[in-house]
């Protein structure tokens, strides 16, 4: 399917650009606070004659905005977490912005220098918060990938853009533009800032204050004595009396921060091994490159001949390769490889860069000697600048992220200055006593220099190979989540149902504690199995009795009001559930004679007893859930869900983050008793840093009333209810506008009605998760809905693989409609029948049942599930509620329906089935269905509740055709159009 030319936007959604906007403010405003570090270098002789700076003075044009950057990074990070992220980098803007105008304007040289100072707080107010930006908007995936690699390629390529900007600025205009270029920059920032960057929440809780006030002195302590040290001794009293206040006021700092209630620097946070380590290689390579362009800045003037302005220029190939190396890591190489291995891969080649360096003679030049080394470490500090950033501030929860990231640029600010001193001192030691002007003594103390920077790179090779392990998903399962959460934030409400409240955290882990113990008194024992059955009442009470039943270390099987007796019978004797659990508001369903279930029970009957947490075991295998596939390849079967797969890298302190994780609430409009329902309060409200908004299905009024009320950020939808909501207008009486992210779930929307669902809602991209028909697939795929290719679902997620293959198991050529094979790290989903395995897990792979072909970006098209529900000429209709109801008759053994072109309804859907008994036809079929999808009185909306409108039917598989009947056997229906594109025989 594709949309005509007219069709399709002119421009890209408004989310898309906020997207862009709130990176270009990122990217930019790092950019910014690491060239100003560098910027005034060349520019120092000129601000020496026209302000009368001293000699001794001049320095501290560099040192003022360094001191005052290392000292106040701490302070920094922590006011963006407990005042609001957006309002803290507006004011760092704005006081960078003010304090670069002041400096451009000086008259003299304390007004120069303070002017400097204030630069310095306001980039140490920017720094960790651009950082911990990049967490709270960008979800974790390839958009936050990429937002990082730019991050990185910033911060590395910042030192030489200040290089190259200072000599242009310096030289065709004035010492002057070197401050005043910030301003226009920083008044633009903080316009984009306000349209592109959502705020973060206030936090309640006292501000350390001694901690702020010791953290800022001994970091200012500390970055002195570094500074002095190389300019006038090791053992000069002033350089020792920074280190001397350096030690006392941190070694103070650290017995206050462990004392404080709320510390400025949460000590837990070197509790992470990965993170301690890659702490340790910023401060070791940041010495290294700072080292690198210091000595090769002497190399190229002094030796070379260069002016300032062209050896400014001969760093650009290091920012290219910089950028580059950045980009390609960020949205290729960590989702094939991970983090760990382009980190340790770019470490190797920054050391390597450095060895080759150390080999420079008097006789070396540009292109022989110097041009490979560059390339060398420009690709190798983009491959680890990235994974390194990332690793920095992975696993911590949201309200900590500034503090994270103000420890990472304090570590590169340290490890900068410690660095470049320490080398400094090397090459005083074996190049500056030797006679002035000798180019080969000045090359030999410059290649010793290299050479102790090539051991600080080799040290930080080791550290990355023995301590930072590869970063894999922390293995939490959710009664533990649930246990953590109500620990740290037990007053806060994760679910309001229909616009009322829920209970909170430390209230839902208490009760389904209660339950816990109830099921237990009643016989549950671990791998039992227990029923839920609540509809659509009763949000608190199915999520405290279904935590209630993981953390007894059952298994839940979820229930809903549209199965009919039979199927009732027949799911409590697949899971053999011992007892159902049910709402206090609905009465009790009967169960069937003979059942295994031998008690009904309601939570209040349940959870009046001991709060205490259960002595139960659960590990990754243990099962969780007993889900029901969706039919696309037979009748509904049960697959075993277990633990490991429920809460898959999930929860604080997790490596993986949910997709929908945000500072905005999330809306999902779900039926109870569903696969989805399960996972809605199994993780998103374990995860979300906002309240989950539950609500009937069917109910777009009230949809658009939760969004409006509550500025909804995420809605999940189905794409029965997303086009429910297109074809009642419902965006033309409520206000849609708050939300950024729409969730399909269960099949793709539509093109032309996801582009009328972002009319609705223009801030918003749509995102599609699919698991596979056979519900079989523990992870899923996500895309991003393109206007240009409306019915491409996407690539898989990393560390998902996906394969198409013909009835043989060979790849099928591009174009061609084969089956859809995936293969994840999670846990596997297996079927109660042990004989379907063998058919849906292969060597590792999983069956979805599904049929795709790829186009010729090898962008990925179903040829059925796409139009899983489509709209016929009276109203939708889903193919796999036809499916379904097929399977209601007693003699049809085998079904499989796909929607198919019509000429006269747009869309209807073909079925092929295998039928046992020579009296059933296809007219006696379409009847059975037909009267099974006429809506019911008071029936809830849905799919079910509407009527086929063109039903057709022609010759099925040959006889004898064994095993189940799949989409690849529907052919060509009589009385209809054809099939799909690339429809098998």
């Amino acid at each position: 399917m594709a949309l005509k030319e007219s069709a399709r936007p002119a421009r890209p959604g408004r989310a898309g650009r906020r997207a862009g906007l709130a990176l270009t403010v990122i990217a930019v405003s790092q950019l910014m606070v690491v060239l100003d570090a560098t910027i005034v270098d060349v520019a120092l002789p000129s601000m020496q004659r026209e302000l009368g700076i001293s000699t001794g003075a001049l320095s501290w044009v560099v040192n003022a905005y360094v001191l005052a950057f290392g000292g106040f990074l701490l302070l920094g990070g922590r006011a963006g977490d407990l005042l609001g992220r957006r309002r803290v980098f507006l004011a760092g803007v704005g006081l960078f912005t003010v304090a670069s105008l002041a400096g451009a304007l000086a008259v003299s040289s304390g007004m120069l220098l303070a002017a400097r100072a204030l630069q310095g707080v306001g980039a140490a107010v920017i720094a960790p918060t651009v950082l911990a930006l990049i967490t709270t908007n960008f979800r974790q995936g390839s958009r936050r990938n990429r937002a990082f690699g730019v991050f990185s390629g910033m911060s590395s390529a910042g030192a030489i853009v200040g290089l190259l900007a200072g000599g242009v600025l310096t030289e065709w205009l004035s010492w002057r533009w070197v401050l005043a270029v910030n301003v226009p920059i920083g008044i633009g920032l903080a316009v984009l800032a306000v349209l592109s960057i959502k705020e973060t929440p206030r936090r309640r809780g006292r501000f350390d204050l001694p901690g702020a006030i010791l953290s800022a002195l001994g970091m200012a302590a500390l970055v002195h004595g570094l500074s002095n040290g190389h300019r006038d001794g090791w053992g000069a009293p002033e350089t020792l009396a920074g280190f001397a206040a350096a030690l006392v006021l941190l070694s103070v700092f650290v017995l206050v921060e462990r004392r404080a209630e709320q510390p400025i620097v949460p000590l837990r946070m070197f509790a992470d091994r990965n993170r301690c380590g890659v702490y340790f290689v910023a401060f070791a390579l940041t010495g290294a490159f700072m080292g690198m362009f210091f000595f090769l800045t002497l190399f190229l003037q002094v030796v070379l001949g260069y002016s300032p302005l062209r050896a400014g220029l001969a760093f650009l190939p290091v920012m290219v390769c910089i950028l580059v190396s950045a980009r390609v890591t960020a949205q290729v190489l960590l989702a094939r490889f991970g983090k760990k291995k382009p980190l340790v891969a770019g470490i190797a080649l920054n050391t390597a860069a450095l060895v080759w360096l150390a080999q420079l003679s008097a006789d070396s030049t540009y292109l022989g000697g110097l041009l490979g080394p560059l390339v060398l470490f420009g690709i190798g500090n983009g491959l680890m600048f990235v994974p390194m950033t990332m690793i920095a501030v992975s696993g911590v929860e949201d309200h900590e992220a500034g503090s994270a990231s103000s420890l990472f640029d304090a570590m590169t600010q340290i490890g900068g200055s410690a660095g470049l001193a320490v080398l400094v001192a090397v090459f005083g030691a074996n190049g500056a006593h030797a006679g002035a002007g000798a180019a080969a003594t000045l090359t030999e103390g410059i290649d010793t220099a290299f050479t102790a920077a090539a051991v600080l790179g080799a040290a930080a090779l080791l550290v990355a190979v023995l301590f930072v392990r590869p970063v894999t998903p922390k293995q939490r399962f959710a009664p533990e989540i649930l246990r953590l959460l109500a620990e740290r934030q037990p007053e806060r409400v994760p679910i309001v149902q229909d616009g009322g409240t829920f209970v909170s955290y430390a209230e839902w882990d208490r009760r389904s504690n209660a339950v816990a113990h109830g099921l237990m008194a009643k016989g549950v024992r671990k791998g039992d199995r227990v029923a839920l059955f609540f509809e659509g009442v009763d949000w608190s009470g199915y999520a405290i009795a279904y935590f209630g039943v993981l953390k007894a270390g059952a298994a839940a099987t979820h229930l809903n009001g549209t199965l009919s007796a039979a199927e009732l019978e027949r799911r409590l004797g697949h899971a053999e559930a011992v007892g159902v659990i049910h709402s206090a508001d609905l009465a009790a369903p009967v169960l069937p004679a003979g059942s295994t279930a031998r008690w009904l029970a309601t939570v209040p009957e349940l959870d009046g007893g001991d709060p205490t947490p259960v002595d139960v075991t659960i590990t990754s295998e243990d099962i969780a859930d007993i889900l029901y596939t969706s039919g696309t390849t037979g009748p509904a079967k049960p697959l075993t869900n277990p633990h490991g797969n429920l809460s898959y890298g999930r929860g604080p302190g997790s490596v993986l983050q949910e997709t929908f994780t945000s500072s905005a609430p999330i809306l999902t409009p779900m039926p109870l008793g569903t696969v989805f329902s399960a996972g809605t309060v199994g993780i998103f409200a374990l995860t979300t840093t906002a309240p989950i908004l539950v609500c009937p299905a069917d109910d777009v009024e009230l949809m658009g009333d939760l969004v409006e009320r509550y500025a909804v950020g995420s809605v999940m939808l189905t794409p029965w209810n997303a086009m429910r909501m297109v074809d009642t207008r419902v965006g033309d009486r409520y206000d849609l506008g708050s939300v950024t992210t729409i969730g399909i779930a269960s099949a793709q929307l539509p093109g032309t009605y996801a582009e009328k669902l972002l009319e609705m809602m223009p801030e918003a991209e749509i995102m599609t998760a699919y698991g596979g028909g056979s519900e079989a697939v523990p992870a899923s795929i996500g895309t991003e809905y393109d206007p240009k290719r409306p019915t491409r679902v996407g690539k898989p997620r990393p560390g998902t693989l996906l394969r198409l293959l013909d009835e043989a198991g060979r790849p099928v050529p591009r174009g061609e409609v084969g089956e859809v094979w995936l293969r994840t790290r999670a846990p596997k989903r297996l079927h109660l029948n042990p004989e379907l395995n063998a058919a849906t897990h292969v060597d590792g792979w999983t069956r979805t049942g599904d049929l795709a072909y790829y186009g010729p970006k090898k962008e990925l098209y179903f040829f059925d599930r796409g139009n899983d529900v489509i709209r016929t000429s009276s109203g939708l209709v889903s193919s796999v509620q036809v499916e379904n109801v097929l399977y209601d008759h007693p003699a049809v053994r085998e079904a499989a329906a796909v929607a198919v072109p019509d000429d006269g309804h747009g869309q209807a859907v073909a079925a092929v089935v295998c039928v046992s008994g020579p009296d059933v036809d296809g007219e006696l079929l379409r009847a059975f269905a037909a009267e099974r999808l006429t809506p019911r009185p008071g029936a809830p909306g849905g799919p079910r509740g509407r009527r086929a409108s063109a039903w057709a039917h022609g010759q099925g598989p040959e006889a004898g055709v064994e095993g189940p009947v799949r989409q690849r056997h529907v052919g060509a229906p009589a009385g209809l159009t054809g099939p799909p594109r690339g429809a098998g025989p």
